[in-house]
């Protein structure tokens, strides 16, 4: 059964959107924002106690869909927007295995580093196949660790104390995911 995660968490961020809409704040301006703010919950890895870093993360992935509903709710949907929110996903996951990376020579711990440089490589990954694949009309849906499903885990594994092991289980299941998007992908390039 496949959940929306948007459903579970619109209860929180809905009225927040619907009051930087109504302040007239748009959505990119709101992409923007939630970009530097990873940038700097991310950076926190290497100053805070893990605990701490792993809340300022959650605080910002959990602000990372207000952008497109504000954009919704202001009736603002635009292709740039989607675009723009699309690329500085991709930055903000960057920011976050960097710091993660940095973490582990600061800890000298080469397994964090490799693993962290893995796991964003093949996050990486997953999303390319995705946007490749709907340049040429085939759309991808699903696979098993989207990013909501990858930034839980490593949010998880960094408050947990286990971060090299979510580093591992990331790296695995987004190879996983990876592949299963390519097949996927298969199914749809023959049906066309």
């Amino acid at each position: 059964m496949d959940i929306d995660k948007r459903k579970l968490i619109k209860p929180i961020i809905y009225p927040i959107a619907k009051l930087l809409s109504k302040m007239n704040i748009s959505p990119n301006s709101i992409t923007i924002f939630c970009t530097v703010f990873t940038f700097f919950s991310s950076l926190s890895i290497i100053f805070l106690p893990n605990i701490l870093s792993a809340l300022l993360l959650l605080i910002a992935v959990s602000f990372d869909s207000i952008d497109g509903l504000v954009a919704r709710i202001s009736g603002k949907i635009t292709k740039f927007g989607g675009f723009l929110d699309s690329t500085l996903d991709r930055l903000s996951e960057g920011f976050i295995f960097t710091f993660i990376a940095i973490y582990g020579i600061i800890n000298n711990s080469n397994l964090i580093i490799i693993f962290s440089f893995l796991s964003m490589i093949f996050s990486f990954m997953i999303s390319y196949s995705k946007a490749r694949s709907e340049c040429d009309n085939v759309p991808i849906k699903g696979g098993l660790m989207q990013r909501p499903e990858r930034l839980l885990l490593l949010i998880i594994a960094l408050a947990s104390g286990y971060l090299l092991v979510g580093l591992i289980i990331l790296t695995l299941l987004s190879i996983f995911t990876t592949f299963q998007r390519i097949l996927i992908a298969l199914k749809g390039y023959k049906g066309n």
